[in-house]
């Protein structure tokens, strides 16, 4: 069923804007988080680059396994990149991982949108998407 011409939320302009605003919630909402310290694994990751697969060069990340157990070649490159940019404060690797949350919100409300052809519906699993307790722990970790 389309929307009528006379609801809030027709055009892509107003879909957008109440996207970013949800994003921009689920951000603030997580903002203590760039507090926090570093946690389980992530003192491994800054502080024993041989653990994060690679020390020095990307290609190293992409041949050399994480922990040497897990292949995951764009977890050790982003972390190699993170502490050749700002070396192994966690504040910084917190900013990032919120950012990366604010554009998945953003990815997602797109796909819902293009899911469900309704963007009330898309807004409302947005909204669930970007408030959920499991992407505390995705956004809360470096």
């Amino acid at each position: 069923m389309q929307n009528s011409p006379s609801s809030p939320i027709t055009t892509p302009k107003n879909f957008w804007f109440y996207a970013v605003v949800i994003a921009l919630l689920s951000l603030l909402l997580k903002l203590p988080t760039l507090t926090g310290e570093v946690m389980m694994d992530d003192r491994l990751l800054l502080s024993m680059p041989d653990q994060r697969g690679c020390e020095v060069s990307l290609g190293e990340c992409f041949r050399i396994p994480l922990f040497h157990l897990y292949y995951r070649p764009v977890l050790s490159a982003s972390f190699l990149l993170g502490v050749k940019l700002h070396g192994t404060a966690p504040l910084w690797f917190h900013a990032e991982n919120l950012v990366l949350h604010f554009v998945a919100v953003l990815i997602w409300l797109g796909v819902f949108r293009k899911q469900f052809r309704q963007e009330s519906t898309a807004l409302v699993a947005g909204v669930l998407f970007a408030l959920h307790p499991v992407q505390v722990g995705v956004s809360g970790f470096i």
